[in-house]
């Protein structure tokens, strides 16, 4: 069950607004278009609706809170809520959406921001995708530069957005960036009570949002710009944060083919505001800047049909040059041979046998014991297909119990009072499968992945060659065993795990919810 379904019906007045429609739902509110009757203009609601935490009376309209520890984490939604808003209300930029009202009703606290009727970049990424219209390297240029105005006016009130990605980014009628969908945001030194700093859209997210380790800061804005960016300009989803953690397979944009020229310098700060560690990405607007600013005054700002002239220059350099050394190794190749040619080792090492090449790959596997290392790697994928299987067995028979119990409920109140019950419950369980998840997690890390880590890392420095001729050939074993250690690193099979701990235990526990939400209205009230 979602947002949605608690939504206050169309036509429903709040003050000086009258709801249209649903604009969309999170887990944390409920959007709505309204029309202001007196300034006579669609406007946008935002209301805090925390799923799980509330629930609303069908027929008043009114926020219930559900009961027990509930109660008292829906008032603090509440407090944190209007304390963003009174935030948000005094800011003043362009770039970012005005927050100008916030009221309460119904038991509920309201974000009043203005219509932003030039669609979304998300929208003009598809259409784009399509063939419908296209982007211009010249407009998303200026885009992202409007868009760091935006981000440096918000971080120099150490504001973060925090859910930066395509949906979030609307044009006005001019048809100029606005960011929106501050429901994530938050104010660095109230880090540790703000209730949404949860929120963050997974393929966009940074790594120490992800992971919860590390600072948040400007930089956590940046990567999240930078993967929409590349999404724009390759057409290709960024890989999620905690997935390139265990392996980065994102592919520069500085060295893809693309469909359009970008500017160089433009696809260095993207890739740059990728990089996973924080402290390697640009730390302020101002930096990025300096970035986008980089070239033009060399005149080399773009890749591609643009580019053709400086291409061409370059070529035909590279070409005499290239000339001019073979016709220099000519000259001295015939008046001069090299003493190593007569060394037969020499000789024989620039092409070894096949047979020789797979005994010293074998000879490399055995000093570092991978096959050992191979064997663990199954190892922990019994263990978490075993786990998995558990899990979610525990969470059927759960899942079971539970809806025998919601089918039995005599009045309305017991059955509001069970979406706290079935919250507890499930939440109680995936603790348990959790913490579970991270001692098997722990253990990979220890036993499989820094070991094999530390090989990639020192396949040459520590290598066990014992003859010249097995030197020669180590760089070319090198990339072998790298990624044979890569592709036991990447242990796929943990995400089957989180899958179940996650994203099934939310869908029973939603359908149990929608189960005792309709149950309850077919009950009588309880008069106690």
């Amino acid at each position: 069950m979602d947002a949605s379904g608690f939504a206050l019906p169309p036509g429903t007045l709040l003050g000086n607004y009258k709801l249209l429609k649903v604009l969309g739902q999170g887990g944390f509110g409920i959007t709505y278009i309204a029309w202001d009757s007196q300034l006579r203009r669609n406007i946008v609601l935002k209301e805090c609706f925390p799923l799980g935490l509330c629930s609303r009376d069908s027929i008043t309209g009114e926020i219930i809170p559900l009961p027990h520890t509930s109660r008292q984490a829906y008032r603090t939604a509440m407090d944190s809520l209007r304390k963003e808003a009174q935030t948000l209300a005094s800011l003043n930029h362009e770039r970012i959406v005005r927050v100008y009202d916030v009221f309460e009703s119904h038991g509920s606290i309201f974000y009043v921001m203005p219509w932003v009727e030039g669609g979304s970049l998300r929208e003009r990424m598809d259409e784009a995708a399509s063939g419908k219209s296209t982007m211009t390297p010249e407009q998303t240029d200026e885009w992202l530069l409007l868009l760091l105005d935006g981000l440096d006016y918000l971080h120099g009130k150490e504001i973060y957005h925090r859910d930066i990605k395509p949906g979030n980014i609307l044009f006005d009628e001019r048809g100029l960036p606005v960011l929106i969908d501050f429901g994530a945001a938050l104010n660095k030194p109230e880090v540790t009570c703000t209730i949404t700093q949860g929120e963050f859209s997974y393929t966009y997210a940074s790594p120490e949002q992800i992971t919860g380790k590390g600072e948040i800061g400007p930089w956590t804005d940046f990567y999240a710009l930078a993967a929409t960016w590349y999404e724009l300009m390759s057409g290709i989803s960024v890989e999620p944060a905690d997935r390139r953690l265990m392996r980065d397979d994102v592919a520069p944009l500085s060295g893809m083919a693309l469909s359009q020229p970008w500017p160089r310098e433009l696809l260095a700060s993207i890739d740059r505001n990728l990089r996973l560690r924080p402290e390697e990405r640009c730390q302020t607007s101002g930096q990025w800047k300096e970035w986008l600013q980089q070239g033009k005054s060399r005149g080399l700002r773009k890749t591609g049909a643009s580019g053709k002239s400086v291409f061409s220059a370059v070529t035909v350099a590279v070409i005499i040059l290239v000339l001019a050394g073979v016709w220099l190794w000519q000259q001295s190749s015939r008046t001069d041979v090299p003493s190593s040619a007569s060394h037969p080792s020499e000789q024989w090492a620039a092409k070894p046998s096949q047979e020789f090449k797979d005994a010293l790959y074998r000879k490399i596997r055995t000093y570092y014991k991978l096959d050992d290392y191979l064997g663990k790697v199954k190892e922990y994928e019994r263990k978490v297909e075993t786990a998995q299987r558990q899990c979610r067995k525990e969470m059927d028979e759960l899942k079971q119990e539970l809806e025998k119990e919601i089918l039995s409920l005599a009045t309305y109140n017991d059955a509001m009072d069970y979406l706290d019950i079935i919250g507890k419950r499930y939440d109680t369980l995936m603790k348990k499968w959790g913490t579970t998840c991270d001692e098997l997690n722990k253990g990979y890390l220890n036993e499989v992945r820094l070991p094999l880590s530390n090989i990639t890392d020192n396949v040459i420095a520590a290598h066990p060659a014992e003859t010249r001729e097995e030197e020669l050939l180590l760089p070319a074993m090198e990339d072998r065993i790298q990624k044979e250690c890569n592709d036991a690193q990447l242990a796929e099979f943990f995400w089957k795990l989180n899958d179940v701990i996650s994203k099934d235990s939310t869908d029973q526990m939603s359908f149990l919810m929608n189960i005792a939400e309709k149950r309850a209205q077919k009950l009588p009230v309880s008069q106690e």
